[in-house]
């Protein structure tokens, strides 16, 4: 339940219903399957779940690493997207003083060539 209050609305809700099918006494395969059809990230978290009822391993350091790999996975989207506006935020600049260094450099030296040809 703290889990389920910490996520967002749609991982918190499907924790939400999970939690309430195992206090309910639905087996736990069914149960953790219905919670990553509800909210694909929580895939992961249902297979480490589920595999931990079977082995009767501890859940917490499996979790962990899912939660390592979910923020590698996240800073990875976020640095992708920084670099895709930088060079968004380039394109601008490249279409305003391009134009401008022509005729503000290049007309100006050109002209003055012309004008000294015989």
């Amino acid at each position: 339940m703290t889990a389920a209050s910490a996520a967002g609305p749609v991982a918190g809700d499907a924790l939400q219903r999970a939690a309430s099918a195992l206090r309910m006494g639905e087996p736990v395969a069914a149960v953790w399957a219905a919670a990553a059809r509800d909210c694909a990230p929580l895939a992961d978290v249902s297979r480490a779940c589920v595999r931990t009822t079977m082995t009767g391993a501890a859940v917490a350091s499996e979790l962990l690493r899912v939660a390592a790999r979910h923020r590698a996975d996240r800073s990875a989207l976020r640095q992708r997207a920084i670099g895709r506006a930088s060079v968004w935020m380039v394109l601008p600049l490249g279409a305003c003083f391009l134009p401008a260094f022509v005729l503000v450099g290049v007309v100006p030296v050109l002209l003055a060539a012309v004008r000294h040809l015989p």
